[in-house]
């Protein structure tokens, strides 16, 4: 005949608790870049896309919306944008802020519309993946400037939402890095 031992009876289910409560954290973080990007093996390499994503705004009511995207067999990334402004714009370049030095970007229009009371501008950029690596690597938000023919238009994204988009960023940067 066995006794059971009251006292130690719940010793065991305290760590498994834990290891399982864990590991749960770790599988749902997993499932948080997997809904913010999908990649396709191509012929000549494995093309990424990084869904929509938004937070960069101005003083003005502007808002920009950008997708990226990369052959991982390349050297530049397509960074292509929708910027929504109340004023009539004319696009030339777009700017990120790294480390202090602001790198500019020549812009090509694909398309502007009118969306209720807003200018919808639909813009690509080609970027090197190393500079938009150091750009969502930044602990503290840095501005992107879109350059008009009107002038500067400098766009902020808040703290908490940096936090949470860069994150997920580099996590996705860190897998294609991984498999180049």
């Amino acid at each position: 005949m066995f006794m059971v031992n009251k006292k130690n009876s719940g010793a065991l289910l305290v760590p498994l608790f834990f290891l399982f409560f864990s590991l749960s954290a770790f599988v749902c973080e997993g499932q948080k870049i997997a809904k913010s990007y999908v990649s396709s093996n191509q012929s000549n390499g494995i093309l990424y896309f990084l869904k929509p994503q938004e937070g960069f705004k101005g003083v003005n009511n502007q808002e920009l919306v950008y997708d990226i995207s990369y052959l991982n067999a390349a050297d530049s990334a397509t960074f292509l944008f929708s910027y929504f402004d109340p004023a009539e714009r004319a696009l030339d370049s777009i700017g990120f802020l790294i480390n202090g030095r602001l790198v500019k970007h020549k812009t090509k229009k694909v398309f502007v519309e009118t969306k209720k009371s807003l200018w919808h501008y639909r813009y690509i950029s080609t970027v090197p993946f190393t500079e938009l690596t150091s750009f969502f690597a930044q602990t503290t938000p840095p501005p992107i400037t879109l350059f008009t023919k009107q002038g500067e238009v400098p766009l902020k994204m808040k703290k908490k939402t940096w936090s949470k988009l860069s994150a997920i960023n580099n996590k996705i940067f860190l897998v294609i890095r991984h498999n180049q």
